[in-house]
């Protein structure tokens, strides 16, 4: 028996994960205090110095127009900033590195498009999202001063919602819609059993896509929609066993090598898995779910940090900025929702991940009556072995770190409605 056989007793292994869960929490402490440092001296700078023309907007009070302005000057400026500065180096190593182990066979120039068409999406979002905010609470804030701070931060918070929920919308729907990479179902057997099951569930067949990847890309299919508005699932290439794309003109990503990952019968399986997402609304649920519970809490706490003078005072504003209420609105949002906000993070995921497993648990109870379960349950321990997952985790990690059940779970639970469904 080797020496690391010796020390890899179950003791052992449990002490490593406990240290290295401690190590993240180090590094994330670290790195929360190097990004405040640098926000402190950013956020002021641009709140004072880019600003746009001096110019009067037609539709506001004159005594909030310097306030707008500013407000969307801020949101824009800042977007290109955490976008071309703080996120787009990261980015571009993490291309490199995939693109190194052949896990991006895209080209550079393909990838600098797409990052510039997502620069130019995201910051569109910030600046509308920060028009709609600074116009809405500027103007109820100087129509409603008599009414109770918490029953004003409420309706706030629930315009706030609606605005954020709208923007990310269209944002959702251009991010999916231009995909390059995303094919039809070519023609053959796989087709032919999934339309079995589109007949059968009435999802419509011509919203199956598959996205073609290198054969060594994380195997995975999802489903996304948006109250009938917008619907597509998406099966990664690299989740098809053997499979090539013969239009793909170039090849670059095949070189005489084919995935392997599930047959067509496993295939069935998760494909009903998605499809009960789909019938289930989850996509819908957790955009419901985002906007009654994480973001008016987020939200509310971003506006009391807004009355804190202490608050600006620790990220340099000018006296000048802060000398009376109300302080500057969109720094106060920011400071209150990516600062502050961070230390409730976790708990807010906890209840995020847990809503997600119960989604997951319901969409392959979905399988069950129309009869794909088998299939379902063969193609999980498939990928889990492909993917040399653990089948099982402890329950508190998973509370905070897993969007899914584990296998066993997962498996445990689609016997049990199978035992309680008749045949």
């Amino acid at each position: 028996m080797s020496s690391f056989e010796v020390f890899m007793t179950e003791d052992n292994i449990r002490l490593v994960c406990v240290a290295g869960f401690w190590l993240e929490c180090i590094m994330a402490t670290l790195l929360m205090g190097r990004q405040v440092t640098i926000y402190s001296d950013i956020i002021p700078f641009m709140w004072d110095n880019f600003q746009l023309a001096d110019s009067q907007f037609d539709f506001t009070p004159n005594f909030l127009d310097l306030e707008i302005r500013k407000d969307i000057s801020f949101g824009f400026w800042f977007a290109l900033f955490e976008l071309l500065v703080l996120d787009f180096p990261v980015k571009f190593f993490e291309h490199r590195l995939l693109k190194a182990y052949g896990l991006y066979d895209k080209s550079m120039r393909y990838w600098v498009r797409n990052k510039f068409e997502e620069t130019l999406l995201n910051t569109m979002h910030k600046t509308v999202t920060s028009f709609f905010l600074s116009f809405f609470i500027n103007v109820y804030d100087n129509q409603t001063t008599g009414y109770h701070t918490l029953f004003r931060h409420t309706i706030l918070a629930i315009i706030y919602c609606i605005t954020l929920f709208v923007v990310e919308f269209l944002e959702h729907v251009f991010t999916y819609m231009d995909r390059d990479s995303f094919k039809p179902i070519p023609e053959g057997l796989l087709k032919d059993r999934l339309a079995a099951i589109c007949t059968r569930t009435g999802y419509p067949l011509d919203k199956v896509y598959i996205e073609v990847v290198p054969p060594n890309h994380p195997m995975n299919a999802y489903c996304v929609s948006f109250f009938g508005l917008y619907t597509r699932i998406v099966i990664i290439s690299s989740l098809i066993e053997g499979f090539y794309d013969e239009q793909d003109s170039n090849k670059r990503h095949v070189r005489g090598k084919r995935s392997p990952g599930l047959t067509i019968s496993e295939l069935e399986g998760i494909f009903a898995h998605e499809v009960g997402h789909w019938v289930k609304r989850h996509n819908e649920k957790n955009d419901i779910f985002a906007s009654i519970f994480c973001e008016p809490i987020l939200f509310v706490l971003a506006m009391w940090s807004r009355e804190q003078k202490m608050l600006y005072q620790a990220f340099h504003f000018s006296p000048s900025d802060i000398s009376s209420l109300p302080y500057p609105l969109l720094p106060g949002l920011f400071i209150g929702e990516q600062i502050i906000c961070r230390v409730l993070d976790k708990t807010i995921y906890s209840f995020w991940n847990s809503v997600g497993c119960a989604m997951e648990r319901e969409a392959d109870m979905f399988s069950v009556p129309i009869r794909y379960a088998e299939k379902l349950k063969t193609g999980l321990v498939k990928l889990k072995m492909l993917v040399l997952g653990y089948p099982s985790t402890d329950p508190v990690y998973s509370l905070f770190y897993d969007h899914h059940p584990s296998l066993v779970e997962r498996i445990r639970s689609i016997e049990q409605e199978q035992a309680a469904t008749p045949k």
